[in-house]
């Protein structure tokens, strides 16, 4: 289940978010999350500790998502 929050963006930041979804059609809440996960595969330490965190996953879950995710992305590339 998906959760209300309340940002701060920058108004630059907000237009590059407006482009963003109308060019893919994706909505603004799928191309936050995905900037997250991929900021999160980017800047990971350890990675699966990250999303056992954030997600509350065992470790072998986290490394899937990961997985997933990173292929997800290289496949549209």
């Amino acid at each position: 289940m998906k959760k209300n929050i309340t940002i701060r963006l920058d108004n630059d930041v907000i237009n590059i978010l407006d482009v963003l979804a109308s060019k893919t059609s994706s909505t603004k809440t799928e191309i936050i999350e995905k900037a997250l996960y991929a900021y999160a595969l980017n800047n990971k330490k350890d990675k699966s500790n990250l999303l056992k965190f954030a997600g509350n996953w065992k470790e072998e879950e986290a490394n899937r998502m990961l997985n997933d995710i990173y292929s997800s992305r290289i496949s549209k590339e």
